[in-house]
């Protein structure tokens, strides 16, 4: 979504696809090119993996910028706090690599800092051994009770996520046009243990319409969590975070479900979809070891719940209205937080709208450091200007 433009240049990167292990089997290399299933694929035939993104479509290129979400995030961080070194071209056409003892500040930058930068075209990102992981998908219907104790659960799974970081969850709500509603959970014990008590609650929701639970590689789980979203719809997206609150998350959910209902019958070929996952705060102590990140977390005292809405639908005429409802969203979701006393600054940039400004939620200080940065490696602006999209530190904040 972030670099096409009409009447412009597009750069294609699919054919940067390496997917390559270091000798002694504590790193791969990941050309931007390359998407996390064809990377999982890879490092498990030799039972290796990495802490990548959670859809098996997702390119190495923007998750490398953005954060990057993954089921290892409590126990190891973002995706971006794995990264060892970042091959990037600049502006000028220079190819440098930036790391902790070389380009520092640009490497720290990239962390969260999107497309102000550069051109990421290879990653180097730590690795472990893991034999597969324990999960799948239960999908339930999204009654009105489901959805009470679903929140409930998740609520509870948050508050514990620190004390037992080998799970994981994530809820992908899909709401159709004709009135269908589902709620597909994907979890995870990604050490391999079966059943573990955290994620009891999760395999207990009655009823269930599929169950995959089972031993399997960490490729064919991704493939499953991503089926619900197929390719070729038009879509909007906006994101907020609050602090982790069985009330607050009701009351989200409720906004959610509200705009839902009076959108469907407006909107051709609606799929009404939002996500939420746990980001408990253990996330942020495993960014430091590795020089640090621009995502303005390093304060954070409470765990998170980062949700997401998408909507997607076939039809450009409804454009408009689907982005009106979308800002809607936001603003509904600002004011239950700031009532409830449960408001949090986070966006999460791979997730924000085009209206949000999730670079200006880092904090000044860290706004200060990578518009430092941006002139430093991009004295003439070119990412600011020549490339529009996304979200630019020049524009926003």
């Amino acid at each position: 979504m972030f670099n096409n433009i009409d009447n412009g240049v597009t750069i294609d990167l699919r054919l940067l696809n390496e997917a390559s292990i270091s000798v002694d089997r504590t790193s791969v290399t990941l050309g931007a090119g390359t998407t996390m299933g064809q990377a999982y694929a890879t490092f498990g035939e030799q039972n290796v993996t990495f802490p990548g993104g959670i859809c098996d479509g997702v390119g190495v290129g923007g998750l490398s910028t953005g954060g990057g979400q993954s089921f290892f995030l409590p126990k190891v961080g973002w995706f971006v706090d794995n990264i060892l070194n970042y091959e990037v071209v600049l502006a000028s056409g220079s190819i440098v690599n930036a790391n902790q003892t070389s380009n520092s500040d640009l490497f720290k930058a990239l962390k969260g800092g999107s497309t102000n930068f550069g051109i990421v075209t290879k990653v180097d990102v730590a690795a472990f051994v893991n034999n597969g992981i324990w999960g799948g998908q239960i999908v339930i219907p999204a009654t009105n009770d489901t959805t009470q104790q679903l929140l409930e659960v998740f609520t509870d799974f948050t508050t514990a996520n620190d004390d037992y970081p080998d799970a994981a969850v994530m809820v992908v709500g899909k709401y159709s046009a004709d009135g269908t509603k589902i709620l597909d959970i994907g979890l995870a014990s990604t050490n391999g243990t079966e059943n573990p008590s955290i994620l009891a609650p999760f395999v207990d929701l009655q009823p269930q319409a599929l169950n995959t639970i089972a031993h399997k590689p960490i490729a064919r789980f991704v493939q499953e969590v991503s089926l619900p979203m197929p390719d070729g719809y038009r879509e909007a997206t906006a994101t907020a975070t609050f602090a982790n609150d069985l009330e607050t998350l009701k009351q989200v959910q409720a906004a959610t479900d509200s705009i839902y209902d009076h959108l469907r019958d407006q909107v051709p070929n609606l799929d009404w979809m939002f996500s939420y996952n746990p980001q408990p705060k253990a996330m942020i102590t495993h960014a430091p070891a590795r020089g640090g990140n621009s995502l303005g977390l390093e304060n954070l005292s409470h765990d998170q719940t980062l949700y997401w809405l998408v909507p997607r639908y076939t039809d450009a005429s409804s454009d408009a209205i689907v982005h009106a409802a979308v800002v809607q969203w936001v603003d509904e979701v600002a004011e239950i937080t700031a009532r409830l006393g449960t408001s949090d600054p986070f966006l999460y940039v791979n997730h924000a709208g085009y209206f949000q400004k999730p670079l200006c939620a880092t904090g000044r200080d860290n706004v200060e450091f990578m518009r430092a940065v941006a002139g430093k490696y991009d004295p003439k602006g070119v990412f600011q200007r020549l490339v529009p999209g996304g979200h630019k530190l020049s524009t926003e904040c």
